[in-house]
């Protein structure tokens, strides 16, 4: 029966040792269990997880999980963006006296068009 139970909660286990969780998941999670615990705590054992109940929110946890990872892959992505925008120069020309434009080049469209569809 134990080894059931463990067998049944490593997907459980898996959500809550995922890297995208941030304190704002772990908020909810702690408000849906009502109790206070310290997640990346050494004393947060296997253990902690039954006595807490954790399997019982294991739905829960799931969805919070598949949100953070989604999240987090919007945040690396944005992240990457930035860091390949950050050393782009811009060349901005005066245009019939009164605008200013941007000059294009191939690798500005190249850049615009990947980040587009990422």
């Amino acid at each position: 029966q134990d080894i059931e139970d463990f067998r049944a909660a490593m997907p459980l286990i898996t959500n809550l040792r995922s890297e995208a969780l941030r304190d704002r998941h772990w908020k909810r999670i702690k408000q849906e269990v009502a109790e206070p615990f310290d997640a990346r705590s050494p004393d947060f054992t296997l253990n902690s997880v039954f006595q807490l109940g954790l399997p019982q929110h294991a739905e829960l946890i799931a969805r919070l999980a598949d949100e953070a990872r989604k999240e987090y892959k919007i945040e690396t992505g944005l992240k990457d963006i930035a860091e390949k925008w950050e050393d782009v120069l811009l060349d901005i020309v005066v245009h019939k006296e009164v605008y200013y434009k941007l000059r294009t080049s191939e690798e500005l469209f190249t850049m615009l068009e990947e980040h587009i569809l990422s």
